[in-house]
């Protein structure tokens, strides 16, 4: 029986019994399997589940996997055990039988830690033909569907031979499986250095060269970021006044509240934590050094979290943003600190430009609801009234269309421009929730597609370009057809960057999208992430109705 050393657990993903008073063991259940795998890689032998005691799992971190566990006869009895006295339950598995919806209500009311599911491939093709089962890779996506919308923490292992050897010089040559992680779960897929063995996860270690050969990092925040920036080589005429290219620097997951569609979970008691000053400071670097400051149109830092007002030196990070050189820094923030006048004018004094302002209601009541907090809602106003008095700052004003919000949208606009007294116009993004988070959870906040075109349609007809600057934001590139200069699917990309690695990574952030028939005969097919997946499951000819592919 394999042992694993204490120095390993410290540094890779923790198998089997993990506990760090000794050596420890790892053991995987006796299992079958519902797949047909021509070279089936996992372990089909281990320990068996059944001969150990009490005493060896009370507390103890365990991972339970086989070739395929749920199939057993007596998983439920062990599963439901195992989440009782473990301190950490995870399962490994292929998802199959959780596309039935008895079967997720099940694991759901045993909440497991987390979820690996494994796949075979990135499409259709690649994984039904390693399992031989033709169906099986829609069963798994609909798997981890079903395992999102009861609000469990999923991850995905790739058992794909260039992923588990690393047969890759860099994340550019695996991105359709990187794509499809992050389309479903939110994060990157977790990497089996090798079956059995010593297990990590791509977005744990990160290599960077020093004078003294390769280096190890590890750190929660993965030493990565993000940039917005235009398509081809020219600036778009209607995002000429825009800060973009934008690189989003995050200063820790930590939020002071839990918006009901928020698609990062903040706000969560596993998340209330910021990163070190040091640590922010090294992405800083890292994108000055790659001269991201420099690039076309405006370049902007924008620091974001979570809520980066929580973080105890952000006025600091601030001034050093300026001193390294982005001429331009911001903040994306849900406004509560900014209500005290005094701290927004700590931050001014630091250099700070712009504000994102994640305003998603003018009513009192609906914006509390939609933070859920029920005391915020006056603070909520009292920013939106304050940054509209000022000058010395450009707010960059952010509303999310949900179900429960959209017809209100053309009252909100009104409001804005009513109560703006900066001297300028109103920037407005507009966006539609992204599939992710705890929309998976909340999908009855899913606004109309109907309703959502004719209200922004509405809004921009209405309003001439010194009163408004709308762009739209996570949203299909077709959400006003005639208007596709204003959608940002159109006219920007995501690039991902990691300390050590020289290329960027191309990204779809916008979570659980699809393509219908019609989006692929747009010739932005290849820039558009698609549509919700949701609104597809619940009538896909009504959404290839709406879709109107530009020519």
């Amino acid at each position: 029986m394999k042992k694993i050393s204490n120095k390993s657990l410290e540094k890779f993903f923790k198998i089997g019994i993990n506990s760090l008073k000794s050596n420890d063991t790892e053991f995987l259940s006796k299992f079958n399997c519902n797949n047909g795998c021509y070279d089936c890689i996992s372990k089909k032998s281990g320990e068996d589940i059944f001969s150990l005691n009490e005493d060896r799992l009370k507390g103890e971190k365990i991972l339970l996997e086989g070739v395929e566990a749920t199939i057993n006869k007596k998983f439920w009895s062990i599963a439901k055990y195992l989440s009782q006295v473990s301190s950490e339950f995870i399962l490994v598995t292929n998802g199959r039988v959780f596309s039935y919806d008895h079967w997720t209500n099940k694991i759901a009311s045993i909440e497991p830690n987390r979820i690996i599911v494994k796949m075979f491939g990135c499409n259709e093709n690649e994984h039904d033909e390693h399992t031989q089962i033709s169906g099986s890779y829609n069963q798994t996506i609909q798997g981890i569907r079903n395992l999102r919308s009861k609000g469990l923490t999923v991850r995905i292992v790739f058992y794909v031979e260039k992923i588990l050897d690393k047969k890759y010089s860099s994340l550019t040559e695996i991105q359709e499986y990187i794509n499809l992680s992050y389309s479903l779960t939110n994060t990157l897929p977790i990497q089996f250095n090798s079956i059995g063995n010593n297990r990590c996860e791509i977005e744990t270690i990160v290599t960077k060269k020093t004078q003294e050969g390769e280096q190890e990092i590890v750190h929660p925040g993965k030493y990565r970021y993000d940039m917005l920036t235009y398509l081809g080589d020219e600036v778009p005429h209607a995002w000429r006044n825009s800060h973009f290219p934008m690189i989003h620097i995050l200063t820790g997951p930590a939020c002071n509240i839990k918006c009901i569609y928020c698609n990062v979970h903040g706000g969560d008691k596993q998340t209330q934590f910021v990163y070190e000053f040091d640590y922010v400071k090294k992405m800083i670097d890292d994108a000055i050094k790659r001269g991201l400051h420099l690039q076309k149109g405006l370049p902007i830092l924008d620091l974001i979290g979570g809520e980066p007002t929580l973080h105890p030196n952000l006025g600091q990070l601030i001034l050093y943003a300026k001193r390294s050189g982005f001429k331009y820094v911001a903040i994306c923030t849900n406004g509560i600190k900014l209500a005290k006048k005094s701290y927004l004018n700590e931050l001014l004094e630091t250099g700070l430009d712009a504000i994102r302002f994640s305003f998603h209601s003018h009513l009192e009541e609906e914006a509390a609801t939609l933070a859920h907090a029920p005391s915020t809602g006056k603070k909520y106003l009292s920013t939106a009234n304050l940054l509209l008095e000022q000058k010395r700052i450009v707010t960059y004003f952010y509303r999310i269309l949900l179900s429960t919000t959209v017809e209100s949208f053309p009252q909100y606009v009104e409001w804005l421009i009513d109560n703006n007294n900066t001297g300028r116009k109103i920037y407005l993004n507009v966006g539609m929730p992204s599939p992710r988070g705890r929309m998976f959870i909340n999908s009855h906040l899913y606004p109309n597609l109907e309703i959502c075109r004719e209200v922004v349609t509405q809004v921009v007809n209405k309003y001439s370009s010194q009163e408004l600057e709308i762009t739209l934001h996570h949203s299909p590139g077709c959400l006003i057809p005639n208007r596709p200069e204003l959608s940002a699917t159109n006219n920007l990309e995501a690039r991902q960057y990691e300390i050590g690695l020289d290329k960027p990574v191309i990204l779809n952030f916008e979570g659980d999208t699809q393509y219908t028939e019609n989006c692929k005969k747009c010739i932005s097919y290849h820039k558009c992430p698609g549509v919700p997946h949701y609104y597809l499951s619940q009538d896909q000819n009504a959404v290839e109705k709406w879709v109107r592919p530009q020519s």
